[in-house]
């Protein structure tokens, strides 16, 4: 078996383990932070798929006649979140202090917060409402999967947002 082979078995096996409910769930709480005008702040330890996160849900949030989600990279200005906002943070290999101080300060003040990891026995993540785990061992791998649970996230959060623009249509013209 060469490279490309083993490769990409290991990203099925890794798509194939991640939580489809933790997800969902996920998309959820960007849906309410979307509903009630919060913002969702991304964080990271490094890597690109923090910034493209944050575009994406900006993407596909965007709907006529409605505001976007408020979505922001979370660094340095913790001062800004706020109770009801979702702070997502995408951990590498081992996590920074950084990065585990923003969820801790985030749940202080009442913020809902999300964890993708590379494993359960990855980075250190305490007392976070959600967890997405991305069980893979390279970080090649694990960037790619978190890209892809961003795209179902994106796809999910959509799909609701559209969802709940007819639900509102037709509370407006019933009246």
């Amino acid at each position: 078996m060469d490279a490309v082979e083993r490769y990409l078995n290991d990203m099925e096996r890794t798509l194939r383990a991640i939580s489809r409910d933790e997800v969902r769930r996920v998309a959820g709480a960007l849906l309410d932070a979307w509903r009630w005008s919060k913002t969702a702040w991304i964080t990271a330890d490094g890597g690109v798929i923090a910034s493209y996160l944050v575009d994406e849900l900006h993407k596909v949030s965007r709907l006529e006649g409605h505001n976007p989600l408020r979505v922001r990279r979370l660094a340095g200005q913790h001062d800004a979140v706020c109770a009801g906002d979702v702070v997502i943070a995408l951990f590498g290999a081992s996590g920074s202090d950084d990065v585990t101080s923003s969820l801790a300060r985030a749940k202080e003040v009442g913020a809902l917060t999300v964890a993708f990891r590379g494993s359960p026995n990855g980075a250190p993540v305490e007392d976070v409402d959600f967890t997405v785990t991305v069980p893979a061992e390279r970080f090649t791998q694990r960037e790619d999967a978190y890209a892809i649970v961003v795209h179902a996230i994106a796809l999910a959060l959509r799909e609701r947002i559209e969802h709940q623009a007819i639900s509102d249509a037709n509370r407006a013209v019933a009246g």
